[in-house]
């Protein structure tokens, strides 16, 4: 439960930072935006097939943001000092990873609540037929997405020293090994 809490603490302190300053949030939507934007316009002005590619053009932008969405959260605790801070709090240090991936997924979860009726605007697709399973696949997508992303960007910055492999930082992940630290 002590891990919960702390991870808990972090996802509080990184959407209060986000709430006081917007500034990951505006950058996704735009970033977002603009990644529709140019698919739109390179696939040309053939509507079935923007309705046919939609799917996958919006999942790319989210995956895109995502990203982007982390490696602002990590370049700003690398910056201000407070990955050190994280790192040498006493406690497991899964709850870092799982702070900040709970964090990531509910800024995903808002960016996607203004790109799904953009997309469908900009692709002229009719998504409310499918709104309960398209909130249900982006709940599971995300997860999934913010997940391998939190992963891999957490091994880049040093939170886990693990050879960059993403076997070893499940298995960190999941023993709670703290030789990674």
């Amino acid at each position: 439960m002590h891990v919960l809490r702390r991870a808990w603490a972090i996802v509080w302190k990184d959407l209060l930072i986000e709430a006081r300053t917007k500034q990951s949030f505006n950058a996704m939507v735009f970033f977002a935006a603009l990644v529709l934007f140019i698919f739109s316009f390179a696939l040309g002005p053939d509507t079935e097939l923007l309705q046919k590619v939609s799917g996958g053009l919006l999942w790319v932008g989210i995956a895109f943001t995502g990203l982007l969405s982390l490696s602002r959260t990590y370049q700003n605790e690398e910056t201000s000092g407070g990955l050190e801070g994280l790192r040498a709090y006493p406690g497991d240090p899964r709850a870092i990873y799982l702070g900040k991936l709970l964090g990531n997924i509910v800024l995903l979860l808002l960016v996607e609540a203004v790109l799904f009726p953009a997309a469908g605007i900009l692709f002229q697709a009719n998504l409310w037929p499918y709104a309960g399973g398209l909130v249900a696949v982006a709940l599971l997508g995300t997860v999934g997405v913010g997940a391998s992303e939190a992963l891999s960007l957490s091994v880049a910055v040093g939170l886990v020293v693990l050879a960059g492999s993403l076997p070893g930082g499940v298995v960190w992940l999941a023993t709670g090994n703290r030789t990674g630290r």
